[in-house]
């Protein structure tokens, strides 16, 4: 643990230099959102959220995920609204209860990024976001 912790303004630095270059890469990528931060904040992401405007695509996220796989892209789903898990289920708690979240939900998916990303692995997440966004741009 102590190695890593040594290691950890280069691991911050990695972080955020693939997160700026993810930034300027899907800035005008009109079938996203990309999350924002203020200039005044020294953020150190662990997740790189992008999320679908399913209104914009002909897919869901689903298939812009498998797709992405078979990119070589290997992404995650996060940020799962916390009663779809089974003990919330049988407290009670359905689906609809928050109909903003669900729908926010239904878009996200994580790219990846870690420090050991080299930048041909970054471009090559790039690139295979933009292939399958444009296969599937309404």
């Amino acid at each position: 643990i102590e190695s890593q912790l040594k290691k950890l303004s280069q691991f911050k630095a990695r972080r955020q230099a693939i997160v700026a270059r993810y930034n300027e890469a899907f800035a005008d990528v009109e079938e996203i959102f990309v999350q924002k931060e203020i200039p005044q904040s020294d953020t150190t992401r662990h997740l790189y959220i992008i999320q679908l405007k399913l209104d914009k695509i002909n897919a869901t996220r689903r298939e812009v995920f498998d797709a992405l796989a078979a990119e070589n892209v290997q992404c995650n789903v996060h940020y799962i609204p916390v009663y779809y898990f089974p003990h919330y289920k049988r407290l009670g708690y359905e689906k609809g209860l928050c109909p903003h979240a669900e729908a926010a939900y239904e878009g996200f998916i994580s790219i990846p990024l870690y420090p050991a990303m080299t930048d041909q692995d970054v471009e090559d997440v790039i690139n295979a976001i933009k292939k399958v966004l444009n296969y599937y741009k309404k």
